[in-house]
Order: C-alpha cells, then structure tokens, then sequence
C-alpha cells in the first residue's frame, strides 16, 4: 500500500504566490512589502541578487508571522543569522553584519634574510590567524599557545604594530668536553695520569652542576674534592691541590712510675683498659663529652669494685691507682643575706641592719629570676622601713627608724627624696638640709593657683615700677 504525498496547505501556497509576485517587481517591491529598514552604518555592500534573496527572505518571514507559522519564521531568521543579517522584529529594522575575516592583518616587517616556502607561509599564516582570532574571542590560553609554537618556530609577533617578524634560527652552542679550572699553586704535591683524568672529571661534573644551576650537586662535587685535598676557587676559575694535613700521632696511656699502690694487673686488663682511655682521649678529642664521660664512669666504677680509685694525668697520658678516699670538694657557704649594695655615709645608724640586708639580697635574688613584680614588693617593703635604694650606683640610704605607735602621717614629696648635702648660701632664704628652700614644719603640700604674677612671688619680690614713656628726639634741635 503505497503512502501518500503530504500536500501544502492553502496558506503556504497564499504566501508562495504573494512572495513571488513581490519578487518579480525587484528588490525595492519587496523592502517595501516587508516594512523593515536597514539600521547599520552601510559599510557592506551587497549586489541586487543578494538584496532579491535577503528582501525575499525577510518578506516570507513577515507573511508567516502574520499567518502565525511561527516555526517556519523561526526557521527563516536562523538563514538570515547564518548570512551575516539581525532582524530586531521590536523596532522593523535589520542590520547586515560584516563577515568575519579569513586571513589575518599581520604584516612581515623583517630584512628577508629567511626564505620561506609556499607551505611554510602558509602554515605560518594559518597559525598567526588561529592567533587572531583567538584573542577576539578573548581565549588568551589558546592565543598564548600560539605564541609559543611561533617563538619556538623563530617567528616573533607585535600584537600592538600588527607586525611579525622571521629570525634566523640560532646557533646552538657547544657544549664544553673539559673544564676551565686551572691548576695555581707550587706543584708540591705530585699528582699521577690516573688522578689528574679523575680530577678533571670530578672539575668538570661541578662545572656543568653549576651551569644547570644544580647546585646540590656541585656542592657535593666539591666535598668530595676537599675530601682529596683539592681546594677550588669558582670566581677566579683556578684550583690548588694542598698536602694531606699531618696528623698528630695518638698518645698511649701507661701507667704512672708515682704509682705505689701495688695494685698488680693482668696483661689483658692492662691491655684493657689502655684501649678504653684511648677510647676516652678519641672522644675528647672529638669533643664528644657525653662519651667520654661515660668512659670515665665505667672506669671509676670498676676500680671502685676492686677497692680502689683511678687517677687520671690527661697531659702526660698515664695513670695510676690509689687506695686513699678522694677529697671531698670545700662545699662554698654562700651568706642568705650578701648583696652588693653599699651603704652611705650620711645616713643614720639602724638597729635591724640585718633585716635590711635580708630584703635587699631577696630582692637581688628576685630580679635574677626576673621576678619583677616580687623585687617592686620588696623595694616598697624597703622604703616603708625608711631605706631607699638607688640601683643604678649600687647603694642604699637609711633614715630613722619609724615609730610604730606614732600615728600615720600624711603623704609629702620630701618624704621621699633623700636629702642633699649641706651648701651654705644657696638661694634666696640661706642652704638648709634639703636644698635652697627647707621644708615648711607640719602639713601636706597644697598648691594654690595665684591671680597675679606678683602674688606667686610672694610679699618679698615687688614689682619694677613701670618704665617712662619713650620720647622722640628732635632732629634739628
């Protein structure tokens, strides 16, 4: 059973007729059948044919719309899309866009010292292209790739002048077979063919470490050099080779000719125990102080087992074994009480000198601990007893003894200053203890803001009696 054509519907074949007598008046007809007005700047230009088939397109467009074959109109715009038009159907106007550019702008602006063949100009140009049209559609990895595959291929573009250029591949340079170390010292040490060949390769290991900038390797390339005596200076590019140092000999420990112990040993414990002192001297020798020390402990324990002790003379490397006790170290009897502060002269006699002493050493001891707080407790401790230390000169001042009974009196400024020394005919009143003006005999300081400059001063100043006026001098008299 065969299946039947589908047939236009009547709408379709109204549009087909009413497109193709519009067509037959020209391109004009159909512009202004379809009512749309061209809203670009003009600058493609297009032949009649193109206008006959874009007014076509457009007209069509518009007869669906207004017969609501929106699928058909849909299908229309995305032609006119793909042609380069954008219809905006809200203002009735269409714009021709500028088709995209096939070919870049660059320009070659080198001296043409590189040929270039057919197929690489035209690789080259694909590439600067991809280039191009990379960074319009702002895809910079992709434009930077580019770059790299152009530099790589000696071709070096200027975004900003739209200019490449070709340059001549560079000649690669060659890589050096030996080293340029020379050998500066006296040639007292002779050095055979064998170690000459593997010292110039362990030279030449570090110089190509040092040029791949590894330098891991060549510091142990060079370790191993000093290790053979052979001493490298890389800003002066030379080397000396130095004799091996002369290594003392080892002293052995025998046993001291003072020796009247009468101890008898065996001739392997003697030999023993002369390899455990050698032992013991290596490690001090190596300042390994833990090990020697534990030597030493191994030592003493073993001779205190045997009834006896061992002593040790480290310059003349002997020893010797001795029945008596060893001395006990003088235990050092440090006083509670000592400081270093002095006390003056002018001060008064006190009974509890030793209680001022106590304080001052444990605020001594606090500040060594760095216990701050506890030396300001006992600094005020001081200071209520009437002692007044002055840290900086090391000394410490003493004033009578307060009375417990007596009742409190009230703060004054000259409490706590320490008083001067006596200078007759100092100030205006005449020296007294405490300076050019004595303290008043009772009551707290109070000072009382005076109205004028001339009662600050006090009944005793008057003020200058005021100057007469300033008169000109007559110049013709």
């Amino acid at each position: 059973m065969m299946q039947d054509t589908p047939q236009p519907d009547a709408a379709a074949t109204m549009r087909a007729a009413a497109l193709n007598a519009t067509a037959q008046q020209g391109p004009a007809a159909l512009e202004l059948a379809h009512g749309y007005r061209r809203a670009d700047d003009g600058s493609v230009v297009i032949n009649e044919t193109d206008a006959l088939s874009l007014h076509a397109l457009i007209f069509e467009r518009v007869l669906c719309r207004r017969d609501r074959a929106f699928q058909r109109a849909d299908d229309l715009r995305k032609q006119l899309r793909e042609a380069g038009v954008a219809v905006n159907d809200t203002e009735n106007t269409y714009r021709i866009l500028p088709r995209a550019p096939t070919t870049h702008d660059y320009q070659r602006v080198d001296d043409g010292t590189v040929q270039m063949t057919v197929e690489d100009q035209a690789q080259l140009d694909d590439l600067l292209f991809q280039r191009m049209t990379a960074k319009k559609k702002r895809d910079y990895d992709a434009a930077d790739q580019v770059q790299q595959m152009l530099r790589e291929a000696g071709v070096f573009v200027d975004d900003r002048a739209r200019t490449y250029e070709i340059r001549p591949p560079r000649q690669k340079r060659e890589e050096p077979t030996t080293h340029d170390y020379r050998r500066e010292d006296d040639g007292t040490v002779v050095v055979n063919a064998p170690e000459q060949a593997q010292l110039d390769d362990l030279l030449f290991q570090r110089m190509m470490a040092k040029k791949k900038r590894d330098y891991d390797a060549a510091d142990r390339v060079q370790q191993l050099l000093r290790d053979a005596g052979v001493f490298v200076d890389d800003r002066a590019r030379t080397y000396e080779v130095r004799p091996p140092r002369t290594v003392k000999p080892e002293k052995v420990y025998s046993r001291s000719v003072e020796d009247d112990s009468n101890i008898a040993l065996a001739p392997h414990d003697y030999e023993q125990l002369v390899q455990r002192l050698q032992a013991r001297q290596r490690a001090v020798r190596h300042r390994d102080w833990s090990s020697a020390r534990a030597i030493r402990d191994e030592l003493d324990a073993v001779a205190a087992r045997c009834g006896c002790r061992l002593v040790l003379d480290d310059d003349a490397c002997t020893f010797r074994f001795s029945t008596k006790p060893a001395r006990e170290p003088r235990k050092r009897v440090e006083d509670e009480n000592a400081h270093d502060y002095k006390r003056e002269e002018d001060g008064c006699d006190r009974d509890d000198i030793q209680a001022i002493d106590a304080l001052l050493a444990a605020r001594i001891r606090a500040k060594r601990c760095r216990d701050f707080g506890r030396a300001d407790e006992l600094r005020d401790e001081l200071r209520a007893l009437g002692v007044f230390v002055d840290d900086r000169r090391r000394t410490f001042y003493c004033k009578p003894k307060p009375d417990p009974s007596a009742p409190p009196e009230s703060p004054r400024i000259w409490d706590n200053l320490k008083p001067k020394n006596d200078r007759a005919g100092v100030g205006a009143i005449g020296g007294g203890r405490y300076g050019a003006v004595p303290p008043p005999d009772a009551g707290p300081v109070a000072f009382v803001a005076a109205s004028t400059p001339e009662a600050a001063m006090g009944d005793d100043f008057a003020a200058p009696p005021p100057a007469p006026p300033r008169t000109k001098k007559n110049s013709g008299s």
